[in-house]
């Protein structure tokens, strides 16, 4: 990386030209109304409450749901629910939410891919059982490269997944463009030294528009702005600042509610989560991997409003207000448009923290020579400030005196979603009074030597709801003990539904959890999460795979044929997501779903053994047609994606005899096994990432 020389203070002042929209907030005068806190009460004292706004928005949703839902299931409804769906009113529906894990561009493309095969625009995802989930769900949790999908979705207006990572001349859509290096775009990085010179202009008018620390988060935060809001259309333009809206400079969060997808309940609502890295939250991190304590409060963001449902806190700001000054709940000085949408997912995304608090040499390779820039820049108007976070306005501050950790903070220290180690977004479906019935968790953690994930994200929320007041939030049961135990039963290797019978009442039951892990048994999805640049082929790969891992079920351990899957996939999911509704209307369990049930549900047994033979296919059947078409492209109108050949030709039975003598000898040669992939995942990956067009900071694979 290329170290740059500091702007000086006075080329910072006046470095935006007069035709370039800019990044900084603005102050403004304070409304005279008091309600820009919203106290949420907390089930313990059984007056939680929810935003007004989002309550408005999901009855509305609840209608479209029940529509999509009948499009979706069409004549197999009866087949997942026994009673009479036409009598039910929209308030009945299934309440259930797409849970976006983090993972930085392994997740982005895997989330997309799973979406893409959930979407009923998609005539092979429809041919695939699955195309109409997105349209039926009615939440969309996401974090870090999580949130970078749900962002990107909305405010390019809901276009196919496809044309959103790929773009699409036609359609005005530039695509991700992830070819580009996030700090070296441009031919072989020609543009670097540009690109950086305009993201730190931005950050000076931000600097010098009042009282706004800057920091690497909103250096990140502008770069991901180029590849996943609007307004950046091709190569030339990441050299430019003039191009029309300067990369969503000035774009907010909350003027989501303004585009039409929104006004039309076209999606799902979106939750993004967001850590802080507090000095009063008592405890040590989770695990091996946690950067700050699961005693730190987590913060919602949504279009309305930051805070937490948390009962120490229990209270969010006005998000068009974050950045404003407040004491114990009154404004005092008031701001407008600090909630940039880039600053957001790259606040959700900052884990830069963990490289400086583990003291890995990347930081100091990778990042310090940009944060130099900055801090030779505005270091003098911010002393002492940290790099690593994203620093606000505390809108809490001397609230909750003595129970809420940081009530005598004026300032909060943000930072990437998952540095508690709850990388699976699933605390706020968790929330009570959203009366969530399922989570379908789409996992992309880079948990294991492979980037794989193991479990322990779940875990951590487990331990979490442990924390928690009692009753603050029900985690299913049972689980796991511990990530050995969860990849030793196989848990993270294929689908698994947890807590499919639900508590024994309502006041304990939670949702739900249809786990979908991103465990790519060809590796080809599993890419380090400090990967920066992905060539064109690779994306492709990428989506390819994760689309139809979303779509297999379970086929086997280690099949890597990813095209053979469970024929009765898509009708398990819609039994797990009917599931609570089923129950709270009196309805028997089908017999299909009973089927369904022994296969996906987690009761304590070991879920790694070979598949149901007769369940498994190489083939679809299509509405329209006697089989999907197998030569399907993401690039294509129909927006499917390409199905890849069968790399065996082996039968369904041959394949399960074949799997069952593959443990007999797994189980005498596991200690050598072990040590062999150790080894030689690590030879494997490096020579992969070497030859396949992907750029990984300080060369970490």
């Amino acid at each position: 990386m290329v170290v740059l020389f500091p702007v000086t203070d006075a080329q910072a002042k006046s470095s935006s030209a007069s035709n370039v929209t800019t990044y900084n907030p603005v102050y403004e005068t304070c409304p005279a109304s008091d309600n820009l806190i919203r106290r949420t009460g907390t089930p313990q004292a059984g007056n939680q409450t929810l935003n007004t706004d989002e309550v408005e928005y999901i009855n509305s949703r609840q209608k479209i749901v029940q529509t999509s839902l009948r499009s979706w299931l069409g004549d197999s409804l009866s087949t997942v629910y026994s009673g009479n769906f036409d009598a039910l009113s929209a308030t009945d529906m299934p309440n259930f939410g797409i849970a976006m894990s983090g993972g930085n561009l392994r997740a982005a493309l895997f989330n997309a891919a799973a979406l893409n095969a959930f979407d009923d625009r998609n005539e092979t995802s429809v041919a695939r059982g699955l195309g109409g989930l997105l349209q039926s769900s009615t939440y969309m949790t996401a974090l870090s490269g999580g949130s970078y999908v749900s962002t990107s979705l909305i405010f390019n207006e809901f276009p196919t997944l496809p044309n959103l990572v790929f773009g699409n001349e036609t359609a005005g859509i530039p695509g991700w463009q992830l070819v580009e290096d996030m700090f070296e775009p441009g031919p072989s990085g020609a543009y670097e030294d540009t690109f950086i010179g305009h993201l730190m202009d931005d950050l000076g008018d931000k600097r010098f528009a009042g009282d706004f620390p800057v920091t690497f988060c909103d250096l990140w935060g502008r770069a991901l702005s180029y590849h996943f809001m609007p307004g950046t259309a091709g190569t030339a333009s990441f050299a430019s600042n003039t191009t029309v809206g300067n990369h969503a400079a000035a774009i907010s969060y909350s003027s989501m509610t303004q585009l039409e997808s929104w006004k039309t309940h076209a999606l799902p609502f979106p939750v993004v989560l967001i850590n802080v890295n507090s000095p009063n939250a008592p405890g040590v991190p989770f695990g091996d991997t946690g950067a700050v304590p699961l005693t730190t409060v987590v913060y919602e963001l949504t279009p309305f409003e930051f805070g937490s449902y948390e009962p120490q806190l229990a209270a969010f700001v006005s998000l068009s207000y974050l950045g404003s000054t407040f004491s114990d709940g009154m404004q005092e000085k008031c701001v407008n448009s600090f909630d940039n949408a880039g600053l957001m997912i790259g606040t959700s995304s900052c884990d830069f923290h963990i490289y400086n608090y583990t003291h890995n040499p990347i930081w100091n390779e990778e990042f310090v020579p940009l944060i130099d820039i900055i801090d030779g820049s505005y270091g003098k108007l911010q002393p002492g400030q940290e790099m690593d976070v994203m620093s606000v306005a505390n809108p809490f501050y001397k609230m909750n005196v003595g129970t809420y950790q940081d009530w005598n903070e004026t300032a909060l220290s943000l930072l990437d979603g998952s540095l508690d180690v709850e990388n699976d977004p699933i605390l706020p479906l968790l929330v009570k009074k959203r009366n969530v019935d399922a989570i379908v968790i789409l996992d992309s953690s880079g948990e294991t030597a492979y980037d794989k994930p193991s479990g322990l994200s779940l875990m951590a929320t487990q331990e979490k709801a442990a924390i928690l007041p009692s009753g603050t939030i029900n985690f299913p049961t049972p689980f796991p003990a511990s990530t050995n135990e969860f990849m030793s039963l196989g848990l993270n290797e294929r689908p698994v539904f947890f807590g499919c019978d639900g508590a024994n009442n309502t006041n304990d039951d939670y949702p739900v959890f249809v786990y979908i892990p991103n465990d790519d048994p060809t590796g080809m999805t599993n890419i380090s999460t400090a990967t920066l640049q992905i060539s064109v082929a690779n994306q492709t790969d990428i989506f390819d795979n994760g689309y139809l891992l979303a779509t297999r079920g379970y086929a086997g351990i280690n099949n890597t044929n990813l095209e053979q899957h469970d024929a009765e996939w898509s009708t398990c999911v819609a039994c797990a997501l009917f599931e609570r509704m089923r129950v709270r209307q009196g309805a028997a369990r089908t017999s299909a779903c009973n089927t369904c049930f022994s296969r996906y549900c987690y009761i304590g047994q070991n879920m790694s053994s070979a598949p149901y033979s007769s369940t498994l296919s190489s083939s679809y059947s299509s509405p329209t047609s006697s089989s999907a078409s197998s030569d399907l492209s993401v690039h294509d109108s129909s927006d499917a994606v390409s199905s890849a050949s069968p790399s065996s030709s082996s039968s369904p039975a041959d394949y399960d005899a074949l799997v069952r003598n593959e443990y007999i000898i797994m189980g005498l040669l596991v200690g050598i096994v072990v040590l062999l992939l150790a080894i030689g995942g690590m030879v494997i990956r490096r020579a992969k990432a070497a030859r396949s067009g992907y750029k990984v900071v300080g060369g970490a694979y």
